[in-house]
């Protein structure tokens, strides 16, 4: 699990500052080490020793390597024990494509390294390739996309006519069966099926003062990427009697299985060490 490779993803496709538990924070900047403005376009890492406040970091490293957030966090923990171990041992520790940690003066001084550029990080997306491919002259491309944009154009124009034509043969048989159903056998109008919105009005009018409550505090059994994973065990937690909910997190694009929610943190825990000790070992609390 390459935690660098996966520091840099963060920083070319996330945020500008990565937390990394034990050790600060590292973040993107425009500037070098010495304040002197980069190159436009350039942006380099840099660290600063300060206690971390954000799991952005933990969250993507987890979903990238298919890891809980306990798991997730163990992996950063030990990498970080090895760095602190160097530092201790031998006053330095040199990260590759990073940067290099030295002590200097009692303090913990940060050297970027001079390949960690983030513009030199490969899109995914090209596997390396665009040094393969051949220039084209501005004239070629014209003459090249011409022809096919004409066809795309002419396909959409086919398919739009295909919808249309089936909306109103569509509509033409809601017509002439929903007339012959709106009247009984004895000539008389029956009331209309309503269908959507409308059919649940009354409904709505009588739920309307209610307001849906989000308690703030959740025990966590299971993080999962695939979601058939998540609802297979939220369905084996709810077969063992926990009032279990899937809570989707679109930022890490996660499926959490919430074994109990609650309104202060003293039950949240009470509750969580109930569930360790019974059924899941490492389960943890999410505030929300």
């Amino acid at each position: 699990m390459n935690i660098v490779h996966n520091l840099k993803r963060f920083f070319n496709e996330q945020q500008d500052e990565a937390a990394i538990p034990g050790l600060g924070v590292f973040f993107k900047t425009a500037t070098d080490d010495t304040g002197k403005p980069l190159p436009k376009g350039d942006s380099v890492i840099l660290f600063v020793e300060k206690a971390p406040r954000s799991n952005a970091f933990i969250n993507f490293f987890g979903y990238e390597e298919n890891l809980t957030e306990n798991e997730a966090v163990e992996v950063i923990e030990q990498w970080v024990s090895g760095i602190l171990n160097d530092l201790k041992k031998d006053k330095i520790a040199n990260i590759p494509e990073l940067g290099t940690f030295e002590v200097k003066q009692d303090k913990v001084i940060f050297m970027p390294a001079a390949d960690q550029n983030l513009l030199k990080e490969a899109s995914p997306d090209r596997y390396g390739l665009d040094d393969e491919i051949p220039k084209v002259g501005e004239g070629e491309v014209q003459a090249k996309n011409t022809p096919e944009k004409e066809k795309q154009s002419t396909n959409r124009a086919v398919l739009w006519s295909i919808i249309g034509a089936i909306v109103v043969i569509l509509i033409g048989v809601f017509i002439i069966f929903g007339g012959i159903d709106m009247f009984r056998g004895d000539g008389s109008a029956q009331p209309p099926i309503v269908v959507g919105p409308a059919a649940v009005a009354e409904i709505d009018d009588e739920i309307s003062d209610v307001q849906v409550v989000l308690l703030p505090y959740a025990v966590i059994g299971g993080s999962f990427c695939d979601r058939a994973n998540a609802e297979a065990f939220l369905a084996r937690m709810r077969s063992q009697g926990y009032n279990a909910e899937l809570i989707f997190c679109n930022d890490i694009q996660r499926h959490r299985v919430a074994l109990g929610s609650f309104r202060t943190r003293a039950e949240a825990v009470e509750f969580m060490n109930r569930v360790r000790a019974t059924t899941i070992t490492n389960a943890w609390i999410l505030a929300r």
